[in-house]
């Protein structure tokens, strides 16, 4: 039996002019701001290719002959030959001893400044780095806690004006404390600390005040603008060059939405759960109004009367891994490599809405999981290769390519899964509580990125194949929840996935705007 509060979403319009209105400013708009600060760390941090600072040439000799008589060389797994980026010859003269570099030389054909090159956090303080981003994420998994449990006591909408301060604050902290590893790091930790509650908070707004055919639509928008976001971050630091002025720029374009999230309205539904009816009803004329619709007198009576009713953390390994891996050195333009490898992520929004709502949620995760752990299973074979067909650059894109795809495919999908499978009064603790996982699952990440930088190349490839085939498994164990009907109460939520005809829409995802409402009522 469908409640009152699904009659007066009809009644108002759930698929018109404001929601239509709302999804360009908050789940574009906003989402795509976000995301430029979200992950403007990632490229600010890049270590970028260097050696070490050597003598000028004092010997009538060819600078490589000049390179080879003051830094040792090592041949990698593939056979080739390189200059040791952190260790020096004791003596031009003597080969037998070496040193660790005290100075280094960047190569600048992209990057004018990072914060590593700015403060040497490479060779024995590359860890630095590591240590930043891993306890963003730890920040991250104790902020996902606080805010979800914020989300759902204490509102959409000033946990999402909270969000954004912190984020904004933390970020302009990190500037003023460059010089230092502490105050840098304290400035990341609080960027990260609500981190996803911004788009999580003005998504849940717009899922709870639109109709059920309208949650592939949000979640599509919104990680449609993630991606377009990342991509163009990416491009805006190719044109300024300099970490500092990306971290200005892209962070002061989040601070009008600190102004416009005032007049943003309260999710109705999540007022409607706990006993504000006048303050839902109000939000909900307010709807019908912008919509030019009304809510009867009678629906609006009886809402007054009413009374309140290990799968992610793989595919974020993966993902985490990916997009660390995207700005560091490469054989082109970093910048213009991490834009396209963002880009590439949009159709598979698309990709993902259309399996999602073909074959259901669960399969369209196991498959798209099996992909990526296929593509880390190929990736591999090419580091541990010299054939040149597997090595070659244009052959590694398209397998990158064919893995970021898979792997928001997989994001979609479980995406879509934390708005279904919640009750709406503990829906944003239970999509926290994914974000925690996930959270965790990134603070390794660049650990595992060290790891094959500095020990063996393989180790990313050989963990992150094993951790996709355990998310293929985890995805088969989730109950299917294509066009059911949203649990209200935590005993809706606990006989969840129980009934056999998951693919059976309800009785008012079937009438959305599509019958009058006097037919609905008989």
């Amino acid at each position: 039996m469908d409640s009152v509060y699904d009659r007066a979403l009809v009644e108002i319009g759930n698929n018109n002019r404001y929601q239509k209105q709302y999804d360009i400013l908050y789940n574009v708009g906003l989402v795509l701001l976000w995301s430029m600060v979200y992950t403007n760390i990632i490229l600010c941090l890049t270590i970028v290719p260097h050696m070490c600072k050597i003598p000028d040439n004092s010997e009538n000799i060819t600078e490589y002959s000049w390179k080879q008589k003051n830094i040792p060389t090592y041949i990698d797994i593939a056979g080739e030959v390189h200059f040791d980026s952190c260790l020096l010859f004791t003596s031009t003269d003597n080969h037998n001893h070496t040193k660790d570099c005290n100075d280094f030389v960047y190569d600048k054909t992209w990057y004018e400044s990072t914060v590593s090159t700015e403060n040497n956090w490479v060779c024995g303080n590359e860890l630095y780095v590591a240590n930043i981003l891993s306890f963003s994420k730890i920040g991250e998994t104790l902020g996902s806690i606080v805010f979800g449990w914020l989300g759902d006591a204490w509102g959409r909408r000033p946990t999402l004006l909270l969000s954004l301060f912190m984020i904004i604050a933390g970020r302009f902290l990190s500037l003023i404390g460059k010089n230092s590893y502490i105050i840098f790091m304290i400035g990341c930790i609080i960027s990260a600390f609500p981190s996803w509650s911004v788009p999580q908070s003005a998504s849940l707004i717009s899922v709870e005040f639109s109709s059920s055919s309208r949650r592939t639509v949000i979640t599509t928008l919104r990680f449609a603008s993630y991606s377009i976001g990342m991509a163009l971050m990416a491009l805006i630091f190719w044109g300024l060059r300099d970490w500092k002025l990306l971290l200005i720029a892209t962070t002061a374009s989040l601070m009008p939405y600190l102004f416009l999230c005032w007049k943003l309205i309260e999710s109705p539904r999540w007022l409607h759960t706990r006993g504000r009816n006048k303050e839902c009803v109000r939000a909900l004329k307010l709807i019908a109004e912008k919509n030019r619709m009304n809510l009867t007198a009678e629906t609006e009576a009886e809402l007054l009367m009413s009374i309140p009713d290990v799968d992610k953390a793989c595919i974020t390994l993966n993902y985490t891994v990916l997009v660390l891996r995207a700005g560091e050195k490469s054989d082109g333009n970093p910048f213009v490599n991490f834009a396209w490898q963002c880009v590439v992520e949009v159709p598979s929004n698309f990709i993902g809405a259309w399996l999602a709502d073909s074959i259901g949620r669960r399969k369209t995760g196991a498959i798209s999981n099996l992909i990526t752990a296929a593509m880390w299973a190929i990736i591999l074979l090419r580091d541990t290769t010299s054939i040149s067909l597997i090595r070659h650059w244009l052959f590694s894109s398209i397998i990158v390519i064919i893995g970021r795809l898979s792997i928001f495919v997989s994001y979609y999908a479980l995406s879509l899964f934390s708005i279904e499978l919640y009750p709406t009064g503990l829906r944003q603790t239970g999509m926290a509580y994914g974000n925690i996982i996930s959270s965790c699952a990134s603070a390794v990440a660049p650990y595992i990125l060290f790891m094959g930088r500095r020990y063996d190349i393989r180790v990313p490839a050989i963990i992150l194949t094993i951790a996709s085939i355990i998310a293929v498994a985890s995805s088969l164990l989730l109950p299917e929840t294509l066009n059911v009907k949203l649990p209200e109460t935590l005993e809706e939520a606990q006989n969840f996935g129980k009934r056999s005809k998951a693919y059976e829409p309800t009785d008012i995802q079937a009438k959305d705007n599509l019958l009058p409402l006097q037919e609905i009522k008989k």
